[in-house]
C-alpha cells in the first residue's frame, strides 16, 4: 500500500526534474520554432533559421558573447558581426558561463550534432526584393472601407499589421503556391478569416479571395517563405501571423 500511495509523488519528482533541465526562455522558443525560418525583424532582411537541440560539430572559429545572455542578444550580437554565419545559445538551466556564442567564419557549418538544452541558429542577410507598385492590385474601396484588417486593401508588397496581440504579415492581391490547408470557410471577410486563424494552433496564414467581402478562406500552415510572392495580382490576399 505505501508503494502506491508514493508512487505519484515520486512521478511528479521526475517530471519537475525533466522540466528544469532547460529555461523558461530556450522552452519557449524549442521545439515549436526548430528548422523554422524567421526574419527579425520584419523587413529588415536579417534571416535566421532555428535548430532547436543542436550545434556545430566544430566549434573552434566560435566567439564568446558574455554581454548576451539572453537569445535575442545572442542572435543581434551576430547581425552585429561582420562575416558571422550563426549563433549558438546555451538553455540549459546549470549553465554558468557564457550562454552565447557566435560563429565568424567564411563558411557555414556543413552538418551539425545534438546539443541537449542548445540552440544553433544560422544567420543570413538577404537583400530585399525590388518590387514594382502598381495600383490595379489594390482591391476596390467599398470593400476595403469594411475590413478591419486594411492593410490587405491597400498594400500589395507586405505590410505589418498588428492584431489581437499579435503581429502580422499582410499581402494584397499576392499569395505563395503551396497548400497544406488546416480549414475551410466559404463565405467570410478576411478579418473573420484571421480571427480564424488565430484560434486553430496548427494555422499559420491565410488566402482568402480579395474579389467580394465575404468570399472563400483558407486557413495554411504555412509560414511566410523567402523571397516574392509566386503568384502576384491575382485574386488572393495572404496574412501571415509572424509573431
Amino acid at each position: 500500500m505505501k508503494f502506491h500511495v508514493l508512487l505519484p509523488s515520486l512521478v511528479a519528482i521526475s517530471l519537475a526534474h525533466a522540466q528544469s533541465v532547460t529555461t523558461a526562455e530556450y522552452n519557449e522558443l524549442c521545439p515549436s520554432k526548430d528548422n523554422q525560418e524567421e526574419e527579425k525583424p520584419t523587413g529588415s532582411g536579417n534571416w535566421m533559421k532555428y535548430n532547436c537541440g543542436k550545434r556545430p560539430r566544430s566549434l573552434s572559429e566560435f566567439i564568446p558573447k558574455s554581454d548576451a545572455n539572453d537569445i535575442n542578444a545572442c542572435i543581434q550580437a551576430c547581425v552585429d558581426e561582420t562575416n558571422c554565419k550563426g549563433s549558438l545559445w546555451d538553455g540549459r538551466v546549470d549553465q554558468t558561463g557564457n550562454r552565447c556564442r557566435i560563429l565568424v567564419s567564411g563558411t557555414a557549418p556543413s552538418s551539425l550534432r545534438d546539443a541537449a538544452g542548445g540552440v544553433y541558429i544560422a544567420y543570413e542577410f538577404r537583400e530585399a526584393d525590388e518590387w514594382d507598385l502598381d495600383d490595379e492590385w489594390d482591391l476596390p474601396p467599398d470593400v476595403c472601407e469594411t475590413q478591419n484588417v486594411e492593410a490587405a486593401c491597400s498594400v500589395n508588397v507586405g505590410r505589418d499589421v498588428a492584431y489581437k496581440g499579435r503581429m502580422l504579415k499582410v499581402f494584397g492581391g499576392a499569395h505563395w503556391a503551396g497548400r497544406d490547408d488546416v480549414g475551410h470557410f466559404t463565405s467570410i471577410n478576411i478579418t473573420r478569416c484571421v480571427d480564424e486563424c488565430l484560434a486553430v494552433s496548427a494555422c499559420r496564414s491565410v488566402i482568402h479571395d480579395r474579389r467580394v467581402n465575404n468570399g472563400p478562406c483558407y486557413l495554411r500552415n504555412f509560414a511566410l517563405p523567402a523571397g516574392r510572392p509566386t503568384n502576384p495580382q491575382d485574386q488572393w490576399n495572404s496574412v501571415f501571423i509572424i509573431s
